[in-house]
């Protein structure tokens, strides 16, 4: 591509659901924001190589899942490209505007028809050179590889979340703490007029739970453990 062309460029960054791991006990509004910053991460290095190249351009930004081909955002940057805004779309790798062969092969096309270029400025491809058009193309099949082997793992999660009711695979909620008799009985003899709810705290459950259990015993225990109040 000749930086003689006057027309501007378009930086377009993208992050894909599941592609940042997501820590544990992170919020969402904390997974939010991570992603933010992967994506301010992509643009600025975008920003840097369009400052060198003396381009000027535009920004743009997209959430989505890796193998979704519905891009609002790059298919708005497509509609500017038919009308002549952009001589190039300019992503960081060729992975952030698409993930296999055939989405790859569509949209250089697409850029040719409207004398536009793609670059891909961290692996330095341009598909204004013959090597470089057909190196994209090669990348757009280690991208289609690498996307089935995220859906081989996505699928292996879910038949895990089958066995234990979650989509982590990781059993729904805190560890269950179980109760028994002798953890009950021996908390009311050291405080025989001890209440529910201190109860239930010293026992580290819900006071509905203990309630649920108490109810459950046999005659002889709850007749044992008469003496509870059911005090706040």
């Amino acid at each position: 591509m000749t930086d003689t062309d006057t027309r501007k460029v378009a930086l377009y960054a993208r992050v894909s659901t599941g592609e940042l791991p997501r820590a544990k006990g992170e919020s969402d509004a904390d997974f939010e924001r991570k992603q933010r910053q992967h994506l301010e991460n992509q643009m600025i290095k975008l920003r840097d190589y369009a400052k060198f190249r003396e381009w000027s351009c535009d920004e743009y930004q997209e959430h989505g899942h890796g193998d979704d081909s519905n891009r609002p955002i790059l298919a708005q940057i497509m509609r500017q490209v038919e009308q002549g805004r952009y001589k190039a779309l300019v992503v960081l790798r060729c992975d952030r505007a698409a993930r296999d062969s055939l989405q790859i092969h569509r949209l250089l096309k697409k850029l040719k028809d409207y004398r536009a270029d793609f670059v891909a400025a961290e692996e330095g491809l341009d598909s204004s050179t013959d090597m470089g058009e057909a190196m994209i193309k090669i990348s757009g099949i280690f991208g289609e590889m690498d996307l089935r082997s995220i859906r081989k793992r996505v699928q292996a999660g879910m038949d895990r979340a089958k066995l234990t009711g979650t989509r982590s695979g990781k059993p729904i909620g805190r560890p269950k703490r179980s109760l028994s008799p002798i953890a009950v009985v021996e908390k009311i003899k050291a405080n025989p007029g001890i209440s529910q709810r201190r109860l239930a705290k010293e026992l580290r459950v819900p006071r509905q739970t203990l309630r649920r259990y108490l109810h459950s015993l046999d005659p002889e225990i709850k007749q044992l453990i008469g003496s509870l109040k059911g005090g706040e």
